[in-house]
């Protein structure tokens, strides 16, 4: 792995450090270049108790620098600082005494560098932790590890609202602050960093608006804010952005329509809102006026209308989710040219469909050889379920069908999906009874079948699904004794056979469940004898 040094890192390969004196006043030194590990030692020393940050730089004359070494620079690091603070040492006390002045913002210029500080007051306040620089990135991810002399771990992450002077760094390229404790409103004058490429601040404790200044980073390539308790409408400044490539706002508190700015990014391959309060809907030609769109997650909304036709013009697309909102119209036939679909997910909507119109969508997506999750569940799909459902990819690990109004038999043909990890055909009005060829889904974990009108017995294949962790096949009208092959389960977490017309006695083993620790629900059958002594097993439930 080569590292290629800025210009500015011939500039700035220093040491720096800023203390409090007795006056309070901020000061700050300067060592020159290349730090030896014998200057750290010092340093220490010299500074333990006032010391407010320490930074240390990369010579460029490394070219390129020891891996190695850097790596035990940092081990050595984390040691001595273990060792001066002792509040370290108790996983109950996390903070480190430093603090970031905000003056080494204003006087730093990005090197390779590595910088180990923390604040529990003012401008970025942080936990602990280490944040390695190279060229002109800033990385700080959580949870960070502090590994103290004893050998104990403590977890942290960063903590405080973002300083404004972070704008100081006009050089910057990245900032990454994803999964941390950061508080307040995303500054304005992040605005200012006019070179950035990628901003990072999901998962946070961020609230406000978003800050249409953003929109001022022409250079900016991937937004992500999501996770967070970001407010207010979608700026439509952000339409500006036209090297724009990524932008997330997931999981958020957003509220209004999306600007039709921001569809006119043509950039963007990735487009995902989902988890807000979003409403308004798609435009038609979001399949032409995005042409580079790979991931459209639109899920959790309110989003009205129809799913555009010309999103499956989209030949690259690789997510389509818009599952939870108030979308009609009627299931599409047009999916027969996304080879690398990955996932597609309607769920919770009220599409609409018969069986000619299933069957057609199931026959087209069979071109999706790299399909792994399908989500049609929770619409107004009636019918029957095509016997063509086994065109489906081998890729497949969920299937979601239920919450419809399908008829008729479970098709034999389903148990040539064996990549299925999870199945669902709940809440729906299905007869007859369930395929032996179930049996042959040797990856299936969840099988939810509740809630039809199934008959016959429960076929004993289903006790050889060894990764089985969760079967409902509750309410139905099933019949016979529970197979004593349920007693070949090791993973099962959750068994609801209730409100069936289950009869005879409970086998031996069944119940010999000991992971059973979710749900054990056999009520309302027709069972008879005693009660098998192995429940003294379920110890977890």
């Amino acid at each position: 792995m080569r590292l290629h040094s800025s210009s500015a890192s011939a500039r700035c390969c220093n040491l720096f450090c800023s203390s409090h004196k007795a006056n309070a006043r901020e000061s700050e030194w300067k060592f020159p270049v290349p730090v030896k590990h014998k200057d750290l030692e010092f340093l220490i020393k010299r500074f333990a108790a006032p010391l407010t940050a320490v930074l240390l730089a990369v010579s460029p004359i490394c070219n390129p620098p020891d891996l190695m070494a850097l790596d035990t620079m940092q081990t050595e690091i984390k040691a001595k600082l273990c060792r001066e603070f002792p509040e370290t040492r108790n996983p109950s006390r996390r903070a480190l005494p430093f603090s970031l002045a905000p003056s080494l913002f204003s006087s730093l210029s990005l090197s390779r560098a590595m910088l180990s500080l923390s604040s529990p007051s003012h401008a970025l306040s942080l936990l602990a932790g280490a944040v390695w620089w190279w060229g002109d990135r800033i990385s700080i991810s959580s949870p960070l590890s502090l590994v103290s002399r004893s050998g104990s771990r403590s977890r942290l992450s960063l903590e405080g609202s973002l300083p404004s002077n972070l704008s100081k760094l006009i050089e910057l390229r990245v900032l990454d602050l994803t999964s941390n404790k950061i508080t307040g409103l995303v500054p304005k004058k992040l605005g200012d960093l006019k070179n950035l490429n990628i901003l990072n601040l999901g998962k946070n404790r961020l609230h406000g608006p978003i800050p249409p200044y953003l929109s001022n980073i022409s250079s900016l390539t991937v937004l992500s804010l999501g996770t967070n308790f970001l407010s207010g409408p979608v700026p439509f400044e952000l339409g500006r952005l036209q090297r724009l490539q990524v932008l997330d706002a997931t999981i958020n508190n957003l509220t209004g329509e999306i600007p039709p700015s921001i569809y006119k990014t043509s950039s963007l391959e990735s487009l995902a809102l989902a988890s807000n309060s979003l409403c308004g809907q798609f435009p038609s030609n979001i399949g032409d006026i995005l042409p580079k769109l790979l991931v459209f997650n639109m899920c959790f909304n309110k989003f009205t209308g129809e799913i555009p036709a010309s999103l499956y013009n989209l030949t690259k697309i690789k997510v389509i989710r818009a599952a939870f909102n108030h979308l009609e119209g009627t299931i599409t036939s047009g999916l027969g040219n996304l080879p690398f679909l990955e996932m597609y997910n309607i769920g919770f909507n009220l599409v609409k469909g018969r069986d000619q119109d299933l069957d057609s969508f199931i026959k087209f997506l069979s071109n999706s050889s790299q399909l792994d999750f399908l989500g049609f569940n929770g619409n107004l799909l009636e019918g029957v379920i095509p016997v063509s459902i086994d065109n489906l990819s081998k890729h497949l690990s969920t299937l979601l069908m239920g919450g419809n109004r399908f008829s008729g038999k479970i098709p034999e043909s389903i148990g040539y999906l064996t990549g299925l990890r999870l199945l669902n055909i709940s809440d729906n009005s299905l007869t007859g009874e369930i395929p032996q060829d179930i049996g042959k889904l040797k990856d299936l974990q969840k099988l939810e079948l509740a809630r039809n009108q199934l008959t016959g017995r429960i076929p004993d294949s289903i006790g050889d699904l060894g990764a089985l962790n969760k079967i409902n096949l509750a309410q139905n009208k099933l019949e016979g004794v529970i197979p004593p092959s349920f007693g070949n389960f090791k993973n099962m977490l959750y068994m609801d056979l209730s409100n069936n017309r289950l009869n005879g006695s409970i086998p031996n083993g069944v119940l010999n469940q000991p992971s059973l620790s979710v749900v054990l629900n056999l009520s309302k059958n027709l069972f008879s004898g005693p009660i098998p002594k192995d429940i003294s097993s379920l110890e977890s439930l």
